[in-house]
């Protein structure tokens, strides 16, 4: 039995569709980073229920955003460096 070449497609189309639309549809939430220090901070790591993401470098003044999934509970935990290279956790 054949498949007509078509209907397949719209198969395809279709199942496209909805694979993309599944990003839509989880409740999403922007983390914003930003230093106000009056010093460069390095080696930034932010902590938050759905994952992790890390930034070489941010200078003063600089803001860094983020697009994540919502987790819950929603609580972030961040590590730094600060420019003498302490580590600082909060």
């Amino acid at each position: 039995m054949k498949i007509d070449a078509r209907v397949l497609f719209l198969c395809l189309i279709i199942s496209t569709l909805f694979a993309a639309g599944c990003n839509y549809i989880k409740p999403m939430m922007y983390i914003n980073v930003s230093n106000q220090s009056g010093q460069s901070i390095r080696n930034l790591e932010v902590r938050y229920p759905a994952g992790t993401f890390g930034i070489p470098e941010l200078r003063n003044g600089q803001t860094h955003r983020h697009m994540a999934a919502m987790g819950a509970p929603c609580k972030l935990g961040i590590v730094f460096e600060d420019q003498p290279g302490k580590k600082i956790f909060r």
